[in-house]
């Protein structure tokens, strides 16, 4: 049975926000030219780290790509619960942290999720609707 993307999630601008509030202080005292060059620096690695970063629900696994190098891929049977936590801000701008866990203890954590109880729905009807009908 082929593989069909049923899902795919990405990091909440609001990842902007929260280090922005980590580099502001810094910035403050820093001389003009030379805040305008780290402030810039800083807004494209955000920028790619936003980009880049995407979990993928398919009728098979779970994949997590996290930045340029760090792919993980869970399969459908080896994962035992998806957790979604959101604080008060999560609620209001509608993003989340989503824990998967697996068989054997293993977690894998990503945070700020865009529509992250979004993907869980998701995850749950691939998980108990599609995965069993193609693994007949």
């Amino acid at each position: 049975m082929k593989e069909i993307v049923k899902y795919t999630g990405r990091l909440h601008s609001v990842v902007f926000l929260r280090r922005a509030l980590l580099i502001l202080p810094f910035l403050a005292f820093a001389p003009t030219l030379w805040a305008i060059g780290v402030g810039g620096l800083f807004v494209c690695m955000v920028w790619l780290e936003q980009a880049r970063t995407k979990i993928i629900v398919t009728n098979r696994r779970v994949i997590i790509r996290r930045g340029m190098r760090r792919t993980v891929h869970i399969g459908m049977q080896q994962i035992e619960s998806i957790n979604v936590t959101r604080s008060y801000l999560g609620m209001i701008l509608n993003y989340g942290t989503v824990t998967i866990c697996g068989s054997g203890g293993s977690k894998e954590q990503v945070e700020a999720i865009a529509d992250a109880l979004r993907f869980q729905d998701r995850f749950e009807y691939a998980h108990r609707v599609i995965a069993p009908v193609t693994s007949d």
